[in-house]
């Protein structure tokens, strides 16, 4: 199963790109490769790429998803803590 689309936030004083990485899930015990464009833990930059991925299986079928990367660069980050647990905001 394809991942869902990702948006990665990125703060505007560092760069405006970020190393995306992403999980599958569902995957069969007979799929033995998957192939990206761009590549798992690739660098992406501000703005939206289209992720094509293809899964091969030992009999070398094949199935095909597409999800998207969003690259935000944000001009302003806080990080709040509520009963322990941190909320980061960003604002663009």
């Amino acid at each position: 199963m394809c991942p869902s689309d990702i948006i990665q936030a990125t703060e505007s004083n560092q760069t405006t790109s970020a190393f995306v990485q992403w999980k599958y899930q569902d995957i069969s015990y007979d799929v033995i490769r998957i192939s990206c464009d761009p590549e798992w833990g690739s660098e992406f930059f501000e703005g939206l790429t289209n992720v094509t991925c293809q899964a091969f299986d030992e009999q070398d079928n094949t199935a095909d998803c597409r999800f998207s990367v969003e690259v935000v660069v944000c001009k302003l980050v806080l990080l709040i803590l509520i009963k322990g647990y941190g909320i980061i905001l960003c604002h663009l």
